[in-house]
C-alpha cells in the first residue's frame, strides 16, 4: 500500500492501541449515532456528504500502525462509501462489529430502509476518532455537508497534528517523574478493583444496557441553597457516585475513572484528545460532606496539575488492576441531524461505548435538568439492579446535600419501599 500520509500519534491515543491489543474483538469503544430520518432523504446527497466529510478530515480517513515502539496515523487507501440496506435487518451487527485499528477504516455510515419515507441512519466511529466534546459540532458540520452549505475547513491539518503531539510529549516529559510520584502516593491505598455486587453470570458478552434518569435543577437548587460547596456540580456528582460505589462494594475506598480534555487539542475537533484520570475515594467512616468539601477542592486542584501523565503510568506502581467504574460529564447525543425538509429523531438503542468499564455514570446539563445515564455490562448486572442503583444515587445525593453534617457512610439511600421491606418485612421473626 502506498503511504500517502504518516503522522505521529498523541500520547493519549496510545491508550486506545494498548486496550485494542488486549482484546481486538472488543466493541465498547464504538461511538454510535443512531437517528430515524422521516421524509424524502436523498441517498445520493447523503453519500456525497459522507465522502466529502471523510476526505476533508485527515484523521477520519486514517488508521494506526506501529513501527518499532512508535505509533503512527497512516492514511487509508480509499474512502468507505455510505452503506445502504433495503431493510432494517442487521443493525445490531452493524453497530457492534469491531474495528481493526491497524487496517481501518475506523468509521461506518449506514442507512437502513424502513419504508419509502422512513430510514434509520447509523454512524459508528471508533472512539480514537471522536470524543464527547465533538458530538454537537459533528452533527452541525455533517448536516452542512448534506445540505451543500459551506463548511469551514481546518488548514494545515498535518502540521497542526504534529505540533500538538510534540507539545504533549514535551509536557509529559517535563512533569513525568513528579506526576508519577504524585499518583503512586494517591492510589496506594486503593483496591485492585471495585468489588461490585454482580448479580449475573460472569461469562463475558459484548451486550451493554443503559438507564436514563433526570434531576430537576430547581430540586437541586433547594437541596444546596444553604450550602457553600466551593466545588462544581460535576465534582459533587462524582463524589456522591464514588461514595455509592464504595458502599455497594462494602468498603470505604473506591476508584472512579473520568475523562478530561487536553487543552492543546481543544481547537482540533477530531481525534480523541482526552486523558483518563482517577478519583480516589479513601475516607473515614466518620467523614461528613462538610468535613470533606475543603479537602476535596484542594485535592482536585492538585489532580489538575498532574493531569498530563497518561493513565497507564498513573496506575503503573499502584495496586489497581482494573478501572471498572467510570464517571463522565458528556454529551448524551440528543442533537438532531438537519437534513432539509426531513424530520429526525434520536434512537436510544446502541450506546455501547463504555470504554472498558463495567459500570459508567454519565450526565449532561440542559435547560431545567441534569440528565443522567447509567450504562452497564448486561452479563454482570440485572435490569432491576440498575433501576435500583439509579434511585439510590438520587436518594443519596439528596440526603447528603440536605444533611451535610451527617456521616457520608450513614446516609440512607434506599427508597421507602426498600426500607420498609428490609426493616419491617424481613424482620417479622414471629
Amino acid at each position: 500500500m502506498k503511504i500517502i500520509s504518516k503522522l505521529r500519534i498523541s500520547p493519549y491515543t496510545r491508550l486506545f492501541w494498548t486496550e485494542y491489543q488486549l482484546d481486538p474483538l472488543r466493541a465498547d469503544y464504538n461511538i454510535v449515532f443512531d437517528q430515524t430520518i422521516t421524509g424524502g432523504l436523498d441517498l445520493v446527497q447523503l453519500n456525497r456528504a459522507v465522502h466529502k466529510f471523510v476526505h476533508d478530515h485527515i484523521l477520519m480517513n486514517s488508521h494506526l500502525i506501529e513501527e518499532g515502539e512508535k505509533l503512527y496515523w497512516i492514511k487509508n487507501a480509499s474512502i468507505l462509501e455510505l452503506q445502504i440496506f433495503n431493510s432494517c435487518k442487521g443493525q445490531a451487527d452493524f453497530v457492534k462489529q469491531p474495528f481493526r485499528l491497524e487496517q481501518g477504516p475506523l468509521y461506518r455510515f449506514g442507512v437502513f430502509k424502513k419504508s419509502e419515507q422512513v430510514h434509520i441512519f447509523i454512524i459508528v466511529f471508533h472512539h480514537v476518532l471522536i470524543d464527547g466534546l465533538s458530538f454537537d459540532y459533528f452533527i452541525d458540520q455533517f448536516s452542512r455537508y448534506y445540505n451543500g452549505m459551506a463548511v469551514q475547513k481546518i488548514r494545515d491539518q498535518e502540521k497542526r497534528i504534529s505540533d500538538i503531539t510534540v507539545s504533549l510529549e514535551n509536557n509529559i516529559q517535563s512533569c513525568f517523574e513528579v506526576s508519577k510520584g504524585f499518583w503512586s502516593e494517591k492510589l496506594k491505598a486503593l483496591p485492585p478493583k471495585n468489588e461490585l455486587p454482580y448479580s449475573k453470570s460472569k461469562t463475558k458478552t459484548n451486550l451493554i444496557g443503559e438507564k436514563q434518569f433526570s434531576i430537576k435543577k430547581s430540586d437541586y437548587a433547594l437541596w444546596t441553597k444553604n450550602l457553600n460547596l466551593k466545588v462544581s456540580n460535576n465534582n459533587i456528582f462524582m463524589l456522591i457516585w464514588s461514595v455509592l460505589v464504595a458502599r455497594y462494594s462494602k468498603q470505604t475506598t473506591a476508584q472512579v475513572s473520568y475523562p478530561v480534555a487536553i487543552k492543546q487539542g481543544a481547537d482540533f475537533i477530531y481525534g480523541a484528545h482526552i486523558n483518563t484520570l482517577i478519583f480516589a475515594l479513601d475516607l473515614d467512616t466518620q467523614t461528613t460532606l462538610l468535613g470533606v468539601i475543603d479537602h476535596l477542592r484542594i485535592e482536585l486542584q492538585s489532580i489538575v496539575r498532574h493531569s498530563y501523565l497518561p493513565t497507564q503510568y498513573m496506575i503503573q506502581d499502584s495496586p489497581i488492576k482494573k478501572l471498572n467504574v467510570g464517571f463522565a460529564q458528556t454529551n448524551l447525543k440528543n442533537k438532531l441531524f438537519d437534513f432539509g425538509e426531513c424530520e429526525a429523531s434520536v434512537n436510544k438503542r446502541f450506546n455501547i461505548d463504555i470504554a472498558g468499564s463495567e459500570l459508567l455514570l454519565e450526565y449532561e446539563e440542559v435547560k431545567g435538568y441534569f440528565n443522567f445515564r447509567l450504562r452497564y455490562r448486561k452479563d454482570l448486572f440485572s435490569v432491576s439492579q440498575i433501576h435500583s442503583l439509579s434511585s439510590h444515587y438520587i436518594n443519596l445525593l439528596r440526603n447528603v446535600l440536605l444533611s451535610p453534617e451527617e456521616k457520608l457512610f450513614s446516609h440512607c439511600y434506599l427508597n421507602k419501599k426498600e426500607y420498609e421491606q428490609i426493616v419491617y418485612e424481613w424482620n417479622k421473626t414471629d
